[in-house]
């Protein structure tokens, strides 16, 4: 019996850092997802646009 109780016991830690490890990559990939994409698409927009085409699509943005 003291087994089966020491093997949930630690089949029950084994579940709760899966899953705090999963909740924390959630959360690492969401903040990745918020910050860092749309500053990666925005620097790529920015080397991949001739600079002329800057101020012209910053006031289409702005209208």
């Amino acid at each position: 019996m003291a087994t089966v109780a020491g093997t949930y016991i630690h089949l029950s830690d084994i579940v709760v850092i899966i899953v705090y490890f999963l909740l924390v990559l959630l959360m690492g990939l969401w903040v990745s997802d918020v910050i860092l994409r749309p500053s990666i698409l925005w620097t790529r927009d920015v080397i991949a646009t001739p600079p002329m085409l800057l101020s012209g699509s910053a006031d289409y943005v702005l209208h």
